[in-house]
């Protein structure tokens, strides 16, 4: 949906029934927002060009990649892979992800670039092996929830972990920031 150039203005579905992204790409202007279930039937990467709310309402299933790219705010309110595992999960960088769901199974690798804030208990899984089973968290982590992450392959934490909002567990423990000290004078003759 929508072409290269100009995408569509915005995409929203109401809540009861559901909603197949066969086509593989959604691209709008302003925001997308899906009220009720989505399938994927091919790789989908929806795109909002103007920092526009990406919301899933309800659950995300289908043995496919989905890649989100908006500078707003991306939310996953309802399970993600829960039924049928997605292939991968990837967000860009440029906004915030909001996980309220609690879940998000893939048998591939899941990328969160941008900053996330958890407002539920909270289990990331992946089911591949090596690196295919990494769980990438590139930026910041908060909210007043657990996390706890599941794969076989390698979880990285590239940035704070609930240093704005403390989480209340992690699971895999991310690793200690390094700490920097004051230099240390020796003790004897001062200058």
């Amino acid at each position: 949906m929508g072409s290269a150039g100009a995408g569509l203005v915005s995409v929203t579905t109401d809540a009861p029934g559901s909603t197949a992204i066969n086509g593989g790409s959604i691209r709008t202007g302003a925001g997308q927002s899906y009220g009720d279930a989505v399938t994927l039937g091919a790789g989908a990467v929806l795109t909002s060009t103007t920092s526009g709310a990406i919301t899933f309402s309800s659950t995300v299933n289908g043995g496919f990649a989905l890649t989100v790219n908006t500078s707003g705010v991306t939310t996953f309110s309802g399970a993600v892979g829960g039924t049928t595992t997605l292939a991968g999960v990837t967000t860009d960088a440029g906004g915030t992800l909001a996980l309220n769901a609690g879940t998000v199974n893939t048998f591939g690798t899941q990328i969160y670039n941008d900053p996330v804030i958890l407002g539920a208990n909270t289990t990331l899984t992946s089911t591949g092996a090596g690196a295919l089973g990494n769980i990438t968290l590139g930026s910041t982590v908060n909210g007043a929830f657990s996390l706890t992450v599941n794969t076989a392959g390698t979880t990285t934490f590239s940035g704070l972990v609930g240093n704005g909002t403390a989480l209340t567990s992690v699971t895999p423990m991310p690793p200690a920031p390094p700490v920097s000290a004051p230099p240390v004078r020796p003790m004897g003759r001062r200058r």
